[in-house]
């Protein structure tokens, strides 16, 4: 099992800061900074890799959701995701990542992770989530999914 991380910033209430991904799993996806647990908790890595990827260093991340990802084959991948309203520093573009900032209300999910349009709506309304996706052994097919709002009032 793996365990990763992934975060969204939210700024001025109605941003968040995106990434398009250079290199690695997701090459070429519009997507969040964040990536594997290493020794430290799993807050303290979403803002390790925040800091690292895009250069922003954020404070105080609310965890709004746990992701269990399996694939076909059995392999098994949990990913807590934190959003951070607090940070301070510019972003820069990286090895890693480009960033930028969105509209929250103007999403590119065509070019996101396909589960992302079934979390990522509830957790902008201010839900927690906990969900379980299915795919095939390669990452490019959604089998299954579900995902349950365990408490609200989050935002």
């Amino acid at each position: 099992m793996e365990l990763t991380t992934c975060l969204t910033i939210v700024k001025n209430s109605n941003h968040l800061l995106m990434i398009e991904k250079k290199r690695g799993l997701g090459k070429g996806y519009i997507t969040f900074p964040g990536g594997k647990v290493e020794v430290e908790t799993p807050d303290v890595c979403a803002v390790r890799e925040l800091k690292e990827e895009v250069g922003i260093t954020g404070y105080s991340p609310r965890n709004v959701a746990r992701i269990i990802f399996v694939q076909k084959s059995g392999k098994i991948n949990v990913m807590y995701v934190y959003q951070i309203t607090n940070f301070s520093g510019h972003m820069v573009e990286t090895e890693e990542a480009k960033p930028f900032w969105i509209d929250k209300n103007k999403l590119p999910f065509e070019k996101m992770w396909i589960d992302d349009r079934f979390w990522l709506p509830k957790v902008l309304g201010g839900k927690y989530v906990d969900c379980i996706f299915m795919f095939s052994d390669n990452w490019e097919n959604l089998l299954e999914g579900n995902c349950y709002e365990i408490m609200q009032g989050l935002s």
